[in-house]
């Protein structure tokens, strides 16, 4: 394995942001740690190496240093229990959190309040427990935090008598996602 420039914890990697970040990473001589779901009887590794592949238009070979910088982890951050007991044995020098889900329909409700909330708590928890102070934390928020009422996003925190209503769950979670970030932020959590 090549000389590691530091080591990232990435989540969404089976997304074309979150794979496109990996090899970005990658190829900068990052070690990367991505949580991930198998699918059916594809594996989480196979996924994002996938994923990767089909996004980047860089196919990884298996046998290659850029293979063993890329750690992929078997685990559905939605599980509480789950990412509570995960031991990664190093240190996260940076975070980077692109894992959600982008639907939107009403009958997808528990799945999106799951992966969009849920998840993000999974992952600041783990953040909390291998990161240094300091340690820098990106979250990948939406435009759709701004619901039905806000034409123009602000870089600052939207409250919710800003916005009033949402045209689905999905922007109600990724907005409520959005605020328990910065909560974390601001109590000093992140």
């Amino acid at each position: 394995m090549k000389n590691v420039d530091k080591t990232v914890l990435l989540t969404g990697i089976t997304g074309n942001l979150g794979a496109l970040m990996a090899w970005n990473l990658l190829s900068k001589g990052c070690r990367v740690l991505a949580p991930c779901r198998a699918l059916g009887n594809i594996t989480a590794r196979e996924r994002a190496f996938k994923t990767i592949a089909v996004v980047s238009g860089h196919k990884i070979d298996p046998d290659s240093d850029l293979a063993s910088s890329l750690e992929v982890i078997e685990v559905d951050i939605t599980n509480s229990t789950a990412m509570g007991k995960l031991e990664l044995g190093q240190v996260i020098e940076e975070t980077w959190h692109f894992g959600s889900t982008v639907k939107f329909m009403f009958k997808d409700r528990d799945e999106i309040y799951r992966v969009n909330l849920q998840g993000l708590d999974g992952v600041l928890a783990l953040h909390q427990r291998h990161a240094t102070p300091g340690t820098r934390f990106y979250y990948v928020s939406t435009a759709y935090i701004g619901g039905c009422g806000i034409h123009f996003l602000p870089e600052k925190r939207l409250d919710f008598e800003q916005i009033q209503s949402f045209h689905n769950e999905y922007e109600r979670s990724k907005f409520q996602a959005e605020s328990r970030f910065l909560d974390a932020v601001e109590g000093g959590a992140v």
